[in-house]
């Protein structure tokens, strides 16, 4: 199997498993929009299947090259670390960073 049937394989394999139909009912739930065209609209669930696979694809493009890369947009984070692709929705999140508490 090359690189691209691979990225075929995983890619499908997650666009399988998620749970699309969720993500929207939280997003028209939140009235969550996108700008599309220069408006702001819900986006429909295959603007956001659509928008997940570009991203994962992105992702998984670094397979082989990189050990682990992300991107994101729209709510949605592809990540590709070693072997793994995974698709996110995030609704919030945090970070703390330890150098913000290491007396230099």
């Amino acid at each position: 199997m090359n690189k691209e049937q691979l990225i075929d394989e995983m890619v499908a394999a997650v666009m399988e498993d998620f749970d699309f139909d969720r993500v929207h009912r939280v997003m028209m739930n939140l009235e969550w929009k996108w700008d599309i065209d220069g408006s702001m609209i819900a986006p429909s669930i295959y603007r956001l299947m659509k928008n997940a696979e570009r991203l994962l694809r992105e992702a998984a493009q670094h397979y082989g090259e990189q050990e682990c890369f992300s991107l994101g947009s729209g709510g949605f984070m592809a990540h590709l670390s070693g072997d793994e692709l995974t698709l996110e929705f995030i609704l919030t999140s945090t970070t703390s960073d330890a150098r913000d508490f290491i007396m230099k």
